[in-house]
């Protein structure tokens, strides 16, 4: 099953959503650096 939602939920551990949050903040640095639209590279990936 495909979403386009960001897998973040209760876990026993802290740090997901941190975590989820460096990851879709990367994406938004490389579609700036790729010149491209964000919602364009999370599409592509």
């Amino acid at each position: 099953v495909l979403t386009n939602t960001v897998p973040v939920d209760a876990y026993r551990g802290a740090g997901r959503p941190e975590a989820a949050y460096v990851i879709e903040r990367l994406i938004d640095k490389a579609a700036h650096e790729l010149k491209i639209d964000p919602a364009e590279l999370r599409r592509r990936n």
